[in-house]
């Protein structure tokens, strides 16, 4: 060998070059979107477990309302000398009757049942309002129709079947307010 040549050493570019070239080679593995649909699988179950605990496990207030109606006594309605308009009439019963709903009048064999209402548009003015409660007493029914408006603008409040005197009070579509009156 020759004294005379020079080993130069390799310059620091060409040094940092190599490695960089190896790892733009190299491919990296794609990440897997297994975890990531598990999570968000745990999260939907989750919610659902939540949102059905809140809909249908935890009771509503509202929930709690009795179907059974309770009737309350009223006081007969008394003439100019403090009798009773009739002697017969001790007291009057009143009662909310839920639409399709049949229940007994109390200390009676007789059923009540509220049909319906036909409740005209309110701009209608010669238009009348129709109520239709029914009575049923040993499979005999009567029913009864409450008539209120139209042009003369009466209305027929009150109406007897089976010996009992009904007395519409109020009615809507879902329900109606009665007074019952023994005769």
């Amino acid at each position: 060998m020759d004294n005379n040549q020079v080993v130069q050493p390799p310059s620091p570019a060409s040094v940092q070059e190599a490695p960089i070239q190896q790892l733009s080679m190299q491919q990296v593995p794609p990440r897997s979107k297994k975890p990531i649909i598990v999570v968000a699988v745990i999260i939907v179950v989750i919610l659902l477990i939540v949102f059905a605990a809140v809909f249908f496990v935890i009771p509503k207030n509202n929930s709690q309302i009795s179907n059974i109606p309770t009737p309350t006594l009223v006081a007969p309605t008394l003439s100019a000398t403090g009798a009773p308009i009739s002697p017969s009439i001790s007291a009057a019963i009143e009662l909310t009757l839920e639409k399709g709903r049949q229940i007994d009048i109390p200390n009676s064999d007789v059923k009540i049942l509220y049909v319906g209402a036909d409740i005209p548009n309110p701009n209608c003015i010669d238009c009348s309002t129709t109520t239709d409660i029914s009575l049923e007493q040993k499979g005999i029914e009567k029913k009864l129709q409450y008539l209120c408006g139209g042009i003369a603008g009466a209305c027929t409040d009150k109406l007897v079947g089976f010996g009992f005197q009904i007395e519409l009070v109020n009615a809507n579509e879902t329900s109606a307010t009665v007074k019952i009156l023994k005769q």
